[in-house]
């Protein structure tokens, strides 16, 4: 749990300002959250319009360059069991959508079950969290991890459209 006396100690203002905006820990988290949802809808609209597998690499650099520039409250928050049943609605609402259109998108260039596409996805989204969490501790350079995220995205996209040559339709 957070302790809104120490968000206001660590922002250096007063915590009756802290109390007045956010009455709850979970309202503070719920405006953090909010915050992202400009990502959220970018990638929705990158996952809408993708031609090729690129955009996978696309949409994980985003992903990774949003972490570190905002921080991994998206990445964290969502998963935090303090926060569960929690979040705001329409948080809940467009993070469900992106997943699901990720998945759909994986599913359709990558002829993948509906369950594959859905742990593909799920999979795939903790290489530019842990790739972030890497740079914010100062672990690895941010080109490094830039490069190697990239990397991996494609080696990942190799090896699931591996799967095209043994399953030639998609099992389901």
């Amino acid at each position: 749990p957070l302790a809104l006396g120490d968000v206001a100690d660590r922002a250096e203002v007063s915590r009756s300002l802290i109390y007045a905006r956010f009455p709850t820990q979970h309202d503070l988290m719920n405006a953090v959250l909010g915050r992202h949802l400009h990502l959220l809808r970018k990638v929705s609209k990158l996952a809408d319009s993708a031609n090729d597998e690129e955009c996978f690499v696309e949409i994980a650099i985003l992903y990774f360059n949003h972490l570190v520039d905002e921080g991994p409250t998206l990445a964290l928050a969502p998963r935090d069991s303090f926060f569960a049943n929690q979040k705001d609605s329409e948080f809940q609402k467009v993070f469900r959508q992106v997943l699901l259109k990720l998945a759909s998108l994986a599913k359709r260039k990558l002829r993948l079950s509906n369950r594959e596409a859905i742990a593909s996805t799920l999979l795939l989204t903790s290489l530019p969290e842990e790739s972030a969490l890497a740079v914010l501790n100062k672990k690895v350079d941010r080109e490094i991890a830039t490069d190697t995220l990239a990397s991996s995205i494609n080696a990942a996209l190799t090896s699931l459209s591996f799967h095209e040559n043994i399953y030639p339709e998609p099992v389901n």
